[in-house]
């Protein structure tokens, strides 16, 4: 939505897409203005493979997508294709935005989890599928939505890829003085394997030992997507872990309000995912007032600053670190000052200035 904003003024803009939006409730979501926009509605295989589960098989439905560009010769029909969601082999002249690669497992933090038999027959499929092309790389702007997924990117496709962090909204966030916040810890993300939130309860269990002063509230839909019905899922241990603690609160899925009031009212953050490709809900627990933990890895790295007081690379690194800025309230206030601003950094109007000078040099 903030591309199609920054973009609709100066240019005429076709939205290619599965689905006919609701812009009055999208608007409203993401805080936009988006109003002059054409729809193209996709047909055929590619509309199909979008109805696969949300979150799954986003390669398969690139490639269907690939192939749909091409067979209907849009390269010819448009000045350049913006694609918002990863990379595409297409002919024609091309901005992309790279939230991560799919197009090389072998960059990815945890690339032994895709050498299998499946996967390599997953990968073939979608072979067969696309188009039986490499891309225009010469004619195509990479960006990546930080220094580390750009690298990866650039490892993967072998281009120099540019970093545009994401948008962050920060504008419905009025934090409260240090001083009124609770000595407590908010996190912010799904519940599920890769957010590594019984870590989490882990590093917090320990804290509340040596200082029972703390307490920690979860917020976040449930998304167990590699559950087992024979075994106790990702989800379920993660509630039997919050009702053992008193000072655990699993909030759930939350209002945009009720989330703006817990980051605003608390001391701290806290993450739990190793290799987030940025981290957006980072900026906005730095952007709410609060001090966040991240791990050492990942793009969440670039949202800290790169401060080394709140990376952690182990549960008894984030409780000595912890522990050490709980303790010290000119730590606290030394962490605060070396936190980015994240307006000035992550912001809207910093991201859609950067989209449309991107896109006028390309288009020129």
């Amino acid at each position: 939505m903030n591309v199609l904003e920054a973009l609709q003024e100066k240019h005429d803009v076709d939205l290619l897409t599965v689905s006919d939006p609701d812009f009055t409730e999208l608007n409203k979501y993401y805080a936009t203005s988006v109003t002059n926009i054409n729809i193209r509605l996709i047909d055929g295989l590619s509309a199909i493979s979008h109805r696969l589960p949300k979150n799954r098989f986003g390669k398969l439905k690139m490639a269907f997508l690939e192939s749909y560009i091409i067979n209907n010769d849009l390269g010819t029909k448009y000045d350049l294709l913006f694609s918002t969601y990863n990379e595409l082999r297409v002919p024609c002249k091309s901005i992309q935005y790279i939230h991560f690669p799919y197009t090389d497992r072998n960059v990815h933090p945890n690339a032994d989890d895709f050498s299998t038999s499946i996967y390599s027959a997953y990968d073939w499929i979608c072979d067969v599928v696309g188009p039986s092309l490499q891309g225009n790389k010469e004619n195509t702007e990479y960006l990546s939505n930080s220094d580390w997924t750009g690298d990866k990117v650039d490892k993967a496709l072998g281009v120099n890829s540019r970093t545009v962090y994401p948008p962050v909204d920060t504008s419905d966030f009025d934090p409260l003085d240090w001083e009124s916040r609770e000595n407590g810890f908010v996190t912010v993300g799904r519940i599920s394997p890769e957010k590594n939130i019984l870590r989490n309860i882990n590093i917090i269990s320990k804290l509340h030992k040596r200082n029972d002063d703390v307490h920690y509230h979860i917020i976040g839909p449930k998304m167990d997507r590699y559950s087992s019905p024979f075994s106790e899922s990702y989800c379920d241990k993660v509630m039997r872990k919050c009702e053992k603690y008193e000072f655990i609160h699993h909030e759930g899925e939350v209002s945009r309000d009720r989330l703006i009031e817990l980051i605003s009212t608390h001391k701290y953050g806290l993450h739990g995912m190793d290799h987030e490709h940025f981290g957006i809900a980072v900026a906005e627990l730095i952007a709410g007032g609060t001090i966040p933990f991240v791990p050492q890895g990942g793009g969440q790295q670039e949202v800290v600053g790169h401060c080394d007081d709140v990376m952690y690379d182990s549960v008894d690194d984030a409780v000595q670190k912890i522990e050490s800025i709980l303790r010290s309230e000119e730590k606290q206030k030394s962490v605060q000052q070396r936190l980015p601003n994240i307006d000035e950094n992550f912001g809207r109007s910093r991201f859609q200035h950067e989209i449309k000078q991107i896109t006028d040099e390309v288009v020129s």
